[in-house]
C-alpha cells in the first residue's frame, strides 16, 4: 500500500512530527515525558501553545495524572500514547513502559524502524537482488538485526527469497 500526502508550501511549516524525550523520576516510581515538534520540513516548533495529550493503554500499569505525570501501578507492561496538537495539526509518537515486581518503571526499548536496502532497484530474470536489513531502536542505538526472524512477503507469486 501506498499512502500520499498532499500539502500547500504554508502547511510545510505547521506541525508535522514529535519527539519524545521520557524521563523516569528519582524514585523510578514516575515519568515525565519532554515533547519536541517538528513541521513537515523538519524545522524545530514551538509547542507552547500546543494541546498535548497523553495517555495509557493500561492505567492500571502506568496513569497519566492531570499534570501529564505517568505514575507506576501493578507490575506489567503498556503502551503510552503522546499527541499534540497545534493550529489543527496533529502529531503522535508512543513508547513502552514496563513496571517490576517492585513498582519500578522501566522504559522498555524497542524496534522503531526497519530499512531495507537493495542492490538493484530492477528485477531481472536470474538475476537476484540482495537485501540488507537495518535496524534503530527506539533509544536510537542500532540493533544487531543477523540472527532476526524476517517473513517477506511478495504481491508477485514470481518472487521468492
Amino acid at each position: 500500500m501506498l499512502e500520499v500526502k498532499v500539502f500547500s508550501s504554508a502547511d510545510l511549516e505547521k506541525l508535522g512530527t514529535i519527539k519524545l524525550d521520557p524521563k523516569i523520576g528519582a524514585d523510578n516510581k514516575t515519568v515525565t515525558v519532554d515533547v519536541e515538534g517538528s513541521s513537515f520540513l523538519g524545522d524545530p516548533l514551538d509547542l507552547t501553545d500546543a494541546n498535548i495529550t497523553i495517555t495509557s493503554e493500561n492505567p492500571s500499569v502506568a496513569a497519566v495524572g492531570a499534570d501529564g505525570v505517568i505514575t507506576a501501578g501493578v507490575e506489567g507492561k503498556t503502551k503510552i500514547h503522546v499527541t499534540a496538537m497545534l493550529d489543527s495539526y496533529s502529531a503522535s509518537d508512543y513508547f513502552l513502559v514496563e513496571v517490576d515486581a517492585d513498582g519500578k518503571i522501566v522504559l522498555t526499548p524497542y524496534l522503531r524502524e526497519v530499512k531495507l536496502s537493495l542492490s538493484s532497484d530492477t528485477i531481472k530474470n536470474n538475476k537476484p537482488i540482495v537485501g540488507a536489513l537495518t535496524g534503530t531502536l527506539s533509544t536510537g542505538e542500532q540493533p544487531d538485526l543477523s540472527r532476526a526472524a524476517v517473513e517477506y512477503k511478495f504481491s508477485d507469486n514470481r518472487l521468492s527469497v
